[in-house]
């Protein structure tokens, strides 16, 4: 199954989010890294091009724009450099308390980490 997610600030959708995630799972992880919206599932699909035919129709009838990959800058990657609540290899991810690396850049090899900084 694959599921969109809506995120409401003062009953206004501001958030769309796609996942085939358990949603709670998702909605979970979305508050414990800040969020606090109000979320909610507002559609369920069978396969992956249902759910982003309707996830692109949705975000043009409420006017959201699409995520996109936001390039981390020099200055944001020195204000992180560190920060023991940020990864640092990719400084885009939070991680929780004594991990120094996100999932995704634990998977990296070390060369590639250290080459980074």
């Amino acid at each position: 199954m694959f599921y969109i997610i809506g995120g409401y600030n003062n009953n206004t959708l501001v958030y769309l989010g796609t996942t085939k995630q358990t949603p709670n799972r998702r909605i979970n992880w979305l508050k414990s890294n800040g969020s606090k919206l109000d979320f909610t599932v507002i559609s369920t699909h069978n396969t992956e091009d249902d759910m982003l035919t309707c996830y692109t129709n949705l975000t043009k009838q409420y006017n959201i724009k699409p995520h996109k990959n936001v390039k981390i800058t020099n200055d944001i990657k020195m204000n992180r450099l560190g920060n023991k609540a940020w990864c640092q290899c990719c400084f885009k991810r939070k991680v929780n308390i004594g991990y120094t690396y996100c999932y995704f850049c634990s998977k990296k090899p070390l060369l590639i980490k250290f080459s980074m900084l």
